[in-house]
């Protein structure tokens, strides 16, 4: 009866799990994997600008270029030949520049610039023959996942910021019966669009994230023990072991 019980503890601990589950690299346990992340999201880049995912960056830089547009327009004033100065011509040119730029930045990004399919034609060139070689290739393949998601995200904020920064300023130097003014608000809350919508890369690289996160999970398991106080009799325990 002790040598089953023996073997009762064996099988019902944990180090089983170990012997078949290498714990000690989550990259090659993780599913789906990040190669195969890179390459299904480098076949799945959308080649319609409209479905890209800084489509958000573009439509908030053209919200701002557009009110640039009315600003300027609008500080030429109508009674100069009452001898009125013209409002400074500073804050529609600055909209203007500003969001030129970020509706070049996003359709650059999105024609030129493609880090899933360079990372996958990498990822085809290496071989993973060896446990050291899939290592290599699956933290490379993060690396891919995580500095796209570090892209985004700064390109998001700066352009946030940078789009609320100048809207702001040109709706202190509007006229307050212009179509400015409302054009101007619209930018302020356009300005927040890339942050509201998101951004595809931070979205893919926190998902492969959390699957990888949920690979250290507690382990529930029933050991044999000998009991306190009577040395010569087996007792059923419970144990939860955590790994991270």
């Amino acid at each position: 009866m002790k040598i089953l019980l023996i073997i009762l503890a064996f099988l019902s601990s944990p180090s089983w799990a170990k012997d078949d589950f290498n714990f000690s690299y989550p990259e090659l346990l993780v599913a789906p994997s990040a190669s195969d992340r890179v390459v299904d999201e480098a076949k799945s880049r959308p080649t319609n600008f409209f479905k890209s995912p800084h489509l958000s960056i573009a439509a908030s830089g053209f919200t701002t270029f557009v009110a640039g547009i009315f600003q300027l327009s609008n500080n030429k004033n109508e009674n100069n030949e009452l001898g009125q100065p013209e409002r400074p011509i500073g804050p529609g040119l600055t909209g203007i520049g500003i969001g030129a730029a970020w509706m070049g930045i996003a359709y650059y990004m999105h024609s030129q610039y493609h880090p899933y399919y360079t990372g996958a034609v990498k990822l085809k060139k290496m071989t993973a023959k060896s446990t050291k070689d899939q290592l290599a290739k699956e933290r490379y393949a993060e690396e891919v996942l995580f500095d796209a998601k570090s892209l985004a995200r700064k390109i998001v904020w700066l352009s946030a910021a940078s789009n609320f920064s100048v809207s702001i300023y040109m709706m202190a130097r509007a006229e307050s019966d212009s179509i400015s003014t409302g054009l101007n608000l619209a930018a302020i809350i356009a300005s927040f669009a890339p942050i509201y919508f998101g951004h595809d890369w931070i979205t893919t690289a926190n998902r492969h994230k959390e699957n990888k996160k949920k690979i250290y999970g507690p382990i529930s398991y029933v050991p044999f023990m000998m009991h306190h106080k009577e040395s010569n009799t087996i007792v059923p325990g419970y144990g939860v072991s955590f790994s991270f």
